[in-house]
């Protein structure tokens, strides 16, 4: 691919820093969560970090194994520096930011854009590109390596193990988390997480994650494997200036935006809605059944989900549009405690009935696709629509085909811009 050599030049470069010093041994840790706390403080509490990266996922099933690897690197410093970078099955992609401005650059299309920093959103984003699933893991990692014990009650220690790295040895804790360690269980796979830890820094060496998925809808029961390798870690050292500076690889054309991604393969549009048991927060049950006649819009979402909050203005103004010609709008939260989103829309006005999915027996009807999902099923049941991801204008043209009554929900014609008189 063009521009692969020097777009992830970083990242062969940052290998040699794993050399490991030679310390007085480090006592044993007592507790595997202790341990967990202690090292996540130090990613959480650091002002700048520089993280180098191998990641493997394999996936196996009765038909089907999958293998694919990732070479990431991130990294930040103070005044809205930074630069994560990636290269994946999917291609290869890499983002920069000077605090100024903000260069994301697709190796394979050999095109980059560039756009103020304040117009950019670091954390998240409401349309994903193929090109970026490398970028995503790196600009993602330095989250996870500072929430290592989110949702967990408790770990184990396992016995030390010495890891060899570019013929350096590291003696490294073992810590182990399983489903029992868990706050909250995902009721449709087992959980099996092994973490090694430099004994001496304190940083995280190795992560690897094996998940037994049960069959849900659709999709047969596999076992995901993923393992995560550190080439590289840097808490609170300096960087130079120029890894936060773009410089376009030869032939490298700039383009105002990258095309839109196409759908994911996974719908339901044309199936029968399954007969969904929806739940609300004090323990009630409705059948989805139950607004059979009428045309219902479901928002599959959470609190957490960035782009699905992002969406919900334009839901209710489309719900307010329709409501009264009978349009129906629920939604339906993957969030761990029920009161939380419902606190979270009564909060912003929005008056819809909201269900949670916290056992998740709808995700198990309805396949276990990511978010945000938006559903439009007519007055008998059948799915027209089903779309990850925010398109409004597609949403409003299947609405319109519900019915005459349904019409004025088309669309909206653009407004011509406003003409200027010159001087």
């Amino acid at each position: 691919m063009r521009g692969f050599a020097c777009v992830l030049a970083s990242l062969v470069v940052l290998s040699p820093s794993l050399a490991v010093s030679q310390q007085s041994p480090s006592p044993t840790p007592s507790g595997g969560l202790d341990l967990l706390k202690r090292v996540e403080q130090r990613y959480a509490g650091a002002k700048s970090y520089s993280l180098a990266f191998t990641q493997e996922m394999t996936q196996t099933g009765k038909y089907q194994r999958i293998w694919n690897k990732t070479v990431a690197a991130a990294m930040e410093a103070p005044g809205g520096l930074y630069r994560f970078e990636g290269q994946a099955n999917m291609g290869g992609a890499i983002r920069i930011s000077d605090g100024k401005t903000v260069w994301t650059y697709h190796i394979g299309e050999n095109q980059y854009t560039a756009k103020p920093a304040s117009a950019v959103a670091t954390k998240t984003r409401d349309i994903f590109s193929p090109s970026e699933s490398g970028l995503s893991i790196a600009r993602n990692q330095r989250y996870i390596l500072a929430h290592l014990t989110h949702s967990v009650r408790s770990a184990s220690m396992l016995p030390e193990e010495t890891l060899n790295f570019q013929g350096k040895s590291v003696r490294c804790f073992v810590v182990r988390i399983r489903d029992s360690d868990l706050e909250r269980p995902d009721p449709l796979e087992q959980f099996d997480e092994e973490i090694w830890i430099d004994a001496q820094k304190q940083t995280v060496m190795r992560m690897a994650t094996r998940r037994k998925h049960a069959a849900a809808s659709t999709m047969p029961a596999f076992t995901q494997v993923n393992t995560t390798t550190f080439t590289k870690t840097m808490l609170d050292e300096p960087i130079p200036g120029r890894d936060f500076t773009f410089v376009p690889p030869a032939g490298a054309v700039q383009v105002a935006a990258f095309p839109n991604p196409m759908d994911g393969p996974f719908t339901m549009t044309g199936d029968i809605i399954p007969a969904l048991q929806l739940k609300t927060a004090d323990g009630k049950t409705v059948p989805i059944e139950s607004f059979r006649g009428k045309p219902v819009l479901i928002d599959f979402w959470a609190t957490w989900c960035a782009p699905c909050v992002a969406e919900m203005p334009k839901l209710a103004e489309i719900y307010k549009e329709g409501k009264d010609n009978g349009l129906i709008l629920i939604s339906i939260d993957q969030d761990e405690d029920a009161a939380k989103a419902n606190t979270f829309l009564a909060s912003h006005g929005y008056d819809w009935p909201n269900f949670h999915d916290g056992d998740a027996a709808i995700r198990k009807l309805m396949g276990d696709s990511a978010l945000p999902r938006t559903l439009l099923v007519d007055a008998k049941g059948k799915i027209v629509y089903d779309r990850m991801g925010e398109d409004e204008n597609r949403l409003r043209t299947q609405l319109a085909e519900l019915g005459p009554e349904f019409h004025d929900l088309g669309p909206k014609p653009q407004q011509p811009a406003p003409c200027v008189a010159g001087k």
